[in-house]
């Protein structure tokens, strides 16, 4: 998890960054059909306002 900065260079306590990291196409698939992903999601749902997936290559 990563602590994001405002634009004043202070913490911004409001957000969070959250990276995970995958050999492959097949192992984010294989994640994203995980039965117990739907009830963390539906667990911090309260607390999230906004959520962007971004996908990047190493």
């Amino acid at each position: 998890m990563l602590q994001p900065f405002g634009r004043d260079g202070a913490p911004d306590e409001g957000r969070v960054m959250l990276c995970e990291v995958y050999r492959d196409q097949a192992a984010v698939d294989a994640h994203a059909k995980n039965p117990r992903l739907a009830t963390v999601r539906d667990a911090y749902a309260p607390m999230v306002e906004d959520r962007r997936l971004t996908l990047c290559a190493m």
